[in-house]
């Protein structure tokens, strides 16, 4: 007793009661005391529902025990019962439900709903309910482990307190979800394949998986896409050393075929879908890969041993578009002499890059040096990265500008860097290299003979940052 006087006010306000459907400011309680002819907590709505349930019963001579819970007759005593979490949880139920339906709607009495519909008696028993479908479809889209979901899950059931007995979703369960979902997503795009008419393959390789995508056109005109497998190419040369020595191609177009294969076969089942196999490979009428040879030959290999109806083979136009676009600047000496000074292994920007240690130096020069006023205006605030990735398409193009603008704190930092008597000859090799041989910091030919357009936009940055 002494409990829920000291916080039925808060369990008023919060669990134990509705948003009332007349009045937007106004919410109906239903938690509420008995103190006769025996103390107990229940519920008000719930005990209506109760008592002309019995009404009912006795004109139908029926006798249904479903209404006589123990919130409807109040025999909530315990301390355990007397809980946020309990109180959430008769508020989520369907009885309850039903009986705060039923006291906006007096005349359904006869049309009471009873709970026998199928999909609500799947989620009864210990089964994951809506909530856990919903973490795990949110964890695989942001590729979280198993492990890492059931904490999460955890974290959540108690904080919002929806289950009496906090126990987190095991990471086996996690991972069976995870397999379900997936098998549904196969399920729908297998429908769409089976009434494409005509499909189109394009294979992307990103070490170390090979990506094939597809386009499906039906009969009705409905054009579809999606992911048709990811295949790992290393693993059929781990489960098969005989296949070493035969051709890159013709190990990528069997690889292919054999995705295609494991897409048309459930998940653990070794049965597959012959006809839907057949159906894939006889519809695919195009091929696209990047324009490297063996990728190419890809394609005139899956025309002949397992795509009989592909009639187009062609470059995937991203990879046209991304070798048409490549720096022109590629192919002169001096400038690749220059990235190389730069960019390469010894060079300045990956220590400066990958060292937390210099990352430091620099932007405590950059700072000092901004508050002097020596960088020309042109940086507001210090830099403390130069975002290179070497593995990404044209990353150098905002490293080049950036080192343009901080050419004068770099050249700082490396010649305090090269005074150090701890530093072995050959950093002072490269530093010797970066910035006399390359030329980096000579004087720029302002003659009049000299026109802005014959200089090089990293030659203007410099001058005018310095």
């Amino acid at each position: 007793m002494s409990i829920y006087r000291q916080r039925c006010k808060t369990w008023k306000l919060g669990a134990g009661s509705h948003k009332s459907p007349a009045s937007a400011h106004e919410r109906v309680v239903w938690l509420s005391e008995r103190k006769t002819p025996t103390w107990g907590v229940g519920c008000s709505l719930c005990a209506a529902l109760m008592v002309r349930s019995k009404m009912f019963d006795a004109q139908q001579k029926q006798n249904s025990r479903r209404t006589f819970t123990k919130w409807a007759k109040y025999g909530i005593v315990s301390a355990r019962s007397m809980q946020s979490c309990a109180i959430r949880k008769h508020a989520e139920s369907a009885v309850h439900q039903a009986a705060f339906r039923f006291y906006f709607m007096p005349a359904s009495l006869e049309t009471l709903p009873v709970n026998r519909d199928a999909d609500l008696a799947l989620l009864r028993g210990s089964v994951p309910q809506p909530s856990d479908w919903l973490q795990a479809l949110a964890a695989a889209k942001e590729s979280l482990s198993s492990r890492t979901a059931m904490r999460l899950s955890l974290t959540d059931q108690f904080v919002h307190s929806t289950r009496a007995c906090i126990s987190a979703i095991t990471d086996r369960a996690v991972a069976q979800m995870h397999t379900i979902l997936q098998e549904t997503i196969r399920g729908r795009k297998r429908k769409l394949l089976a009434e494409a008419s005509s499909i189109s393959l394009t294979v992307d390789d990103k070490s170390p998986f090979r990506l094939v995508r597809f386009k499906a056109a039906s009969g009705k005109g409905e054009v579809s896409s999606g992911i048709l497998c990811l295949i790992k190419p290393s693993k059929m040369l781990e489960d098969d050393p005989e296949a070493w020595d035969n051709d890159k191609s013709q190990l990528a177009a069997d690889s292919i075929a054999a995705g295609i294969k494991e897409f048309c076969t459930r998940l653990h089942s070794d049965t597959l879908d012959a006809e839907l196999y057949s159906h894939i490979l006889c519809s695919i009428h195009s091929f696209s890969a990047d324009g490297a040879s063996y990728a190419q030959k890809v394609g005139k290999l899956l025309r002949r041993r397992h795509c009989r109806n592909i009639a187009v083979i062609w470059r995937d136009s991203s990879h046209m578009l991304r070798l048409a676009a490549q720096n022109p600047l590629d192919g002169l000496t001096v400038y690749s002499n220059a990235y190389e000074a730069l960019f390469g292994c010894k060079g300045p920007l990956p220590m400066l890059q990958h060292s937390h240690e210099w990352r430091s130096k620099l932007a405590s020069l950059s700072r000092r040096m901004l508050q002097d006023e020596l960088l020309g205006g042109v940086l507001k605030h210090g830099l403390k990265h130069f975002s290179w990735a070497q593995q990404r398409w044209e990353s150098s193009s905002v490293p080049h500008r950036r080192f343009c603008f901080l050419v004068q704190p770099i050249a700082l930092l490396l010649a305090m860097v090269a005074g150090d008597v701890r530093i072995i000859a050959e950093f002072r090799n490269r530093l010797r290299k970066l910035f006399l041989e390359c030329r980096i910091l000579e004087d720029i030919d302002d003659s009049e003979g000299v026109d802005d357009t014959m200089q090089s936009c990293v030659a203007l940055v410099t001058r005018n940052a310095m």
